[in-house]
């Protein structure tokens, strides 16, 4: 199975964050002790414990295995990863940044939703970066936004270039993104895709806040994401996209549980980086 895994999800696993790589492999190791164990002098009791011992773990860790398989960036993505003429693309273990060639005077910090490559945000965050900001996508750790929680803070510690910060983030990655933004005074916009906040920030001041929404939703509940306005700063402004779905914040195909979409992706996705783009023009022309 994990072998299966690795061989099927290879693309998604080699080009996230280092922690996909180490995970299979190690369970891929585990695997062939464990077998190893069973195999070596079955008959001695404390052996037989352990091998019992080690492959009800190995069941345990494949299911967990099994559950954190990427959701893999799409060819559009991968396009959209090879930069443009006025925007240039580079990687690590840890972010993606996509940087204009002329210069940016705003940093966007991106956390991905769950379990979803990395680079399936390069095409619609790639508007944002034509404009003249720089944005950064966070690799996370085993695709769970909440082991980076810590990444901004670090990242607008070490680049004190950009006059105004945005942090983001799709779903999951957007209620973390929340988490950073409250905490961080630096931080001038917040932009949620498909998403709302882990707490109540209301009470966050100089903090400009987007929530984009599709109204056909099947994971991230519209009525909910409506809701949670009241736990945003009061200048917060909700921006449904009609017939949009869950799926249509990246590029990664079909997510399981999702709705049904009445809108193109691509059109979709024109609204939400116009969307995107009017809260940070926002912030560079003030009040």
């Amino acid at each position: 199975m994990c072998v299966w895994l690795l061989i099927t999800n290879w693309g998604p696993i080699a080009a996230g964050h280092p922690t996909y790589l180490i995970f299979y492999i190690g369970l891929l190791a585990a695997g062939v002790l464990v077998a190893g164990l069973a195999l070596r002098n079955p008959d001695k009791r404390g052996r037989l414990w352990l091998s019992i011992i080690g492959a009800v773990l190995f069941v345990v860790f494949t299911v967990i295995a099994i559950w954190l398989k990427p959701f893999g960036a799409t060819d559009v993505a991968l396009t959209a990863m090879e930069g443009t003429d006025t925007v240039t693309v580079t990687q690590n273990g840890g972010r993606i940044v996509m940087e204009p060639t002329a210069g940016f005077d705003t940093g966007v910090i991106f956390y991905p939703g769950a379990r979803v490559d990395a680079r399936a945000y390069a095409n619609i965050l790639m508007p944002l970066a034509e404009a003249g900001s720089q944005v950064v996508i966070v690799k996370e750790p085993l695709g769970i936004a909440f082991f980076s929680t810590s990444f901004a803070d670090l990242w607008i510690a070490d680049n004190p270039g950009p006059s105004a910060w945005i942090i983001g983030g799709h779903s999951l990655g957007g209620t973390v993104s929340s988490i950073a933004a409250d905490r961080n005074e630096a931080v001038d916009g917040l932009l949620l895709y498909a998403s709302f906040p882990a707490s109540d920030i209301s009470g966050r001041t100089g903090l400009e806040v987007s929530s984009i929404y599709g109204t056909n939703d099947g994971l991230a509940n519209p009525e909910q994401v409506e809701a949670s306005v009241v736990d945003l700063p009061p200048t917060a402004v909700l921006v449904p996209i009609v017939g949009a779905i869950h799926s249509d914040f990246g590029d990664y195909g079909l997510q399981p549980g999702d709705g049904s979409a009445d809108i193109t992706r691509p059109d979709a996705q024109a609204q939400i980086a116009e969307a995107s783009l009017a809260l940070i023009d926002g912030l560079a022309t003030g009040p």
